[in-house]
């Protein structure tokens, strides 16, 4: 292979990249500082403005600098103004507006999940009604639907009418626990709503590209669950072919995750670029013309389009549907157009139409696995010449997961605190059985209605699917098979910089690169090092988010101590997620007690009526625990405590009510878990028994 399969080959002919990164990280300066409107604006303005006017100036090869020296600050400006300009809350009216109205007109942009009895959607507000009548209105909101047997659950671009009230978005998440806030913040939505039966109602079918596909969606759908697969084969064909995953098993998600294949269940780039590549080895040999590449591009763009609307139109499908769109384009143009440079043009007109994607997990790790193959599949692909075409195609699959998991891996241990040791064999053997199985997939759906093939081809796609479930329950459960791996965001950023500076030592031997490898190394040692010292000093106190029972948490350094009368499964994985993000090296359970004293600090918990309270009632926190009714002005009000109270989810509404009430009227701080979500108190000494 010649100079063009190089790593730096591949950056040097990439202008969309050196356009794109300073307008990215714009994107992110903007979120992190929150600059006023509209200098940042003003500001790129005027030095796009003497860019303009100053390359009609330079002449001279050697003068080229003067050019990016006023370029890349004024694209950095531009995506820190566009950022701020797009920012939700600018347009936000429900945070005002959501006290005093409980009907809204809403427009669904994605359904989330489908469950047996609720739905969850992305929707915007458009309109407001109370008694003064209807009004504009702006925002997002999270949306829970209860389905109802007499009414179609509604597909994205619907028209909803919902009776309800829309509240915030704010439950604190449990340690290493799913922070519901920040996954919502990064698609632009602070607030949720909860529509039970009879408070929802369709008010008008959507008409747009997703609509157009929505009743072909809903009859493969419908056939799948008349077919003769069974449950557990009807949801992972469900996953692969449509990225519908709600009838997955929790086993089976978590043997995908532990395997680090969990990819293969999000229809996103990988199974856009499935199809593309098939339907370009199908065409290819109709010659390259320009009329046959004009034909051959129509054809898959035509294909490329219809799937993605066959799958929802979710965002992940169309960033990808979008990213293909521009190989067509330049293959129509008949120019050859580099991945890294069509990639980078696909994020930037992306972020251009939504610059809340730059936020959005699910975007950051899709680019960044389509980047690590347009960076590295070709130089490891040089590494080793396989003898035949099979070692050759294996050989390829194991390049492939290995460019794509250099360039997600940090990002994954910073987003999830893991790593799925096995991901390389496992990768190897799921990656190619998923892509027979989307195209099984898709001859099962062509063909089910013929008597012969459709059963030829319903047992194929069943033995693969049990192939890729055992494939990925063997890897899960080795030993080691996803040990937890803390880092923090700065971490991330050096491990991205290892990784290049690897690439140039290895793929370029720059010399250079060595020197930045060992003291990026040393800083990256020195860091995780300065963390675990942090870690083993740290001390806090913990009532988990958990809605049925009273689950309290003692961190001291590295021992988690859980006071609890009882664990079932759901509190078990809650603890056991509570332990991994801190890397607890030793756990013990206990009954909850009646006090614990750590260093200074007094925690209490209160059960039992008034009998229960010692002669001596003063704490600096107070757990109430049951329903029983204590005499607050009696025991409280003397010496209230200065941390507040924390009202356990076992309380009864009535008394949690009395309690945020009494609390509001003297001044002390109080907690509802079953309202807030978890309760997190840091400590700064050791916890000591009394």
């Amino acid at each position: 292979m010649g100079r063009s399969d190089s790593f730096h080959d591949a950056l040097v002919k990439a202008p969309m990249l050196r356009l794109s990164l300073p307008f990215i990280g714009g994107l992110v300066l903007a979120r992190a500082f929150q600059p006023a409107w509209p200098w940042p604006g003003i500001a790129a303005t005027v030095l796009l403005v003497l860019w303009f006017v100053q390359s009609g100036s330079v002449r001279r090869y050697g003068q080229r600098w003067q050019r990016g020296a006023l370029l890349y600050p004024g694209l950095l400006l531009f995506g820190m103004g566009w950022q701020v300009l797009r920012q939700p809350e600018r347009m936000d009216t429900l945070a005002r507006q959501r006290m005093t109205t409980v009907v809204w007109r809403m427009r669904v942009t994605e359904a989330i999940s489908t469950g047996r009895s609720t739905m969850r959607l992305w929707a915007r507000v458009d309109a407001a009604a109370d008694s003064a009548g209807v009004r504009a209105a702006h925002g997002g909101v999270l949306l829970t639907l209860v389905s109802d047997s007499g009414l179609a659950l509604p597909g994205t671009g619907d028209e909803l009418l919902v009776h309800a009230r829309i509240d915030t978005i704010d439950r604190v998440p449990d340690p290493g626990g799913f922070d519901g806030r920040a996954w919502a913040a990064s698609f632009g939505i602070r607030h949720s709503c909860f529509a039970g039966r009879g408070q929802w109602r369709v008010h008008r079918s959507a008409t747009g590209f997703a609509s157009f596909f929505e009743g072909a969606r809903r009859r493969v759908s419908a056939w799948l669950e008349a077919s003769s697969l069974s449950a557990r084969e009807r949801g992972m064909v469900k996953a692969i072919l449509l990225g519908i995953r709600d009838e997955l098993d929790a086993d089976q998600k978590a043997a995908f995750v532990r395997s680090g294949t969990m990819h293969v269940l999000a229809v996103s780039g990988s199974h856009v670029a499935l199809i593309y590549a098939a339907l370009l080895w199908l065409f290819k040999r109709f010659g390259e013309r320009t009329r046959w590449r004009i034909v051959r591009s129509l054809l898959i763009l035509l294909v490329l389009w219809c799937y993605a609307g066959i799958t929802g139109a979710t965002p992940s499908v169309l960033r990808a549907t979008a990213t293909f769109t521009l190989f067509c384009l330049a293959d129509m143009a008949g120019r050859t157009s580099g991945p890294v440079n069509s990639l980078a043009a696909a994020a930037f007109l992306l972020l251009l139409w939504d610059p809340l994607m730059a936020a959005q997990l699910s975007f950051q790790l899709s680019f960044l696995a389509v980047a690590g193959i347009a960076l590295f599949y070709r130089p490891l692909m040089r590494l080793w010449t396989a003898p035949n075409g099979w070692l050759h195609y294996a050989w390829s699959l194991v390049s492939v997961s290995i460019a794509a998991q250099l360039m997600t891996a940090p990002l994954a241990l910073w987003s999830f605190g893991a790593f799925p040791v096995w991901f390389l064999p496992a990768n190897l053997v799921v990656v190619g059985l998923v892509a027979l199985g989307v195209y099984g997939g898709a001859a099962l759906l062509a063909l089910q209605w013929i008597p012969v093939l459709g059963g030829v081809c319903a047992w194929v796609l069943v033995v693969l699917l049990k192939l890729i479930g055992w494939t990925t329950d063997l890897f899960a459960w080795l030993p080691g098979a996803y040990p937890a791996v803390r880092i923090n965001g700065w971490q991330c950023a050096v491990l991205y910089v290892i990784i290049l500076l690897l690439a140039a030592v290895f793929f370029e031997r720059w010399r250079w690169a060595r020197s930045g490898l060992l003291a990026m190394i040393v800083l990256l040692l020195t860091t995780w090092a300065w963390n675990a010292h942090v870690r083993n000093k740290q001390h806090r106190f913990v009532v988990y988010d958990d809605r049925d029972q009273l689950i309290c948490a003692m961190e001291s350094g590295r021992l988690l101590t859980v006071f609890t009368d009882s664990l079932d499964q759901w509190s078990e994985r809650k603890v056991d997620t509570h332990r991994r993000a801190i890397g607890a090296r030793g756990m013990n359970t206990d009954p909850v007690p009646e006090q614990l004293i750590m260093d200074r600090l007094v925690i209490r918990w209160l059960r039992g009526g008034d009998r229960a309270v010692p002669a001596d009632p003063s704490a600096d926190l107070l757990v109430i625990t049951d329903d029983a009714r204590y005499d607050a002005e009696r025991w409280l009000s003397p010496v209230p405590p200065t941390r507040g109270l924390v009202l356990a989810p076992v309380v009864s509404a009535r008394r949690r009510s009395f309690w945020r009430r009494w609390c509001m009227e003297h001044h002390v701080p109080v907690h509802d878990v079953k309202l807030h979500g978890a309760f997190i108190l840091p400590i700064h000494a050791l916890a000591r028994e009394p």
